[in-house]
């Protein structure tokens, strides 16, 4: 008997080999620490698509808190960061928000939208001068956004400064 045919018949009979006795990938229990640090971030992200913020927020929190996220590709961290800030907003936690913001804007490839997201931030905190810097960031980097940008943040940093008139 060949090879193919004695596979063949162990098959037909219904003897198993011994790798079918181990469970198939998708049987095993896949939990967020088990899946380390990109895995609770991708599931943080899952959360704040589904608009699940507070779970989203404890989900990158305790990702961005682990000891292993100093670990981490610039890439990831600036995106947990990110998602992190979103969160954080969403669900009205301003101080966790604006700390994620900041490091986000830390990045050298944060994008106008990251820092646009910080003046969110900042207003939403009564922060004039985090604000201030943000929008003078804003002004510098991407001088083209400054129309599109509400009004409203301009009139809460000229009403929040202090009186700059006669050099006070």
């Amino acid at each position: 008997m060949t090879r193919i045919g004695a596979w063949a018949l162990a098959l037909g009979l219904g003897f198993a080999s011994p790798a079918a006795a181990l469970p198939a990938p998708q049987d095993v229990p896949q939990a967020p620490e088990l899946t380390g640090e990109s895995g609770r971030i991708e599931a943080g992200q899952a959360l704040l698509n589904d608009a699940k913020y507070s779970q989203a927020l404890e989900m990158l929190k305790s990702a961005v808190a682990d000891k292993a996220f100093g670990r981490l590709t610039a890439k990831d961290k600036y995106l947990a960061y990110r998602s992190l800030a979103q969160a954080a907003f969403n669900a009205k936690d301003y101080d966790i928000a604006a700390a994620a913001s900041g490091h986000v804007c830390d990045f050298p490839d944060a994008t106008d939208q990251d820092w646009q997201q910080r003046l969110d931030i900042a207003a939403a905190r009564h922060d004039a001068d985090d604000a201030l810097t943000t929008l003078t960031k804003l002004a510098e980097a991407w001088p083209g956004d400054l129309p599109q940008l509400a009004s409203r943040f301009v009139l809460f940093i000229v009403h929040s400064a202090p009186d700059q008139r006669h050099g006070e």
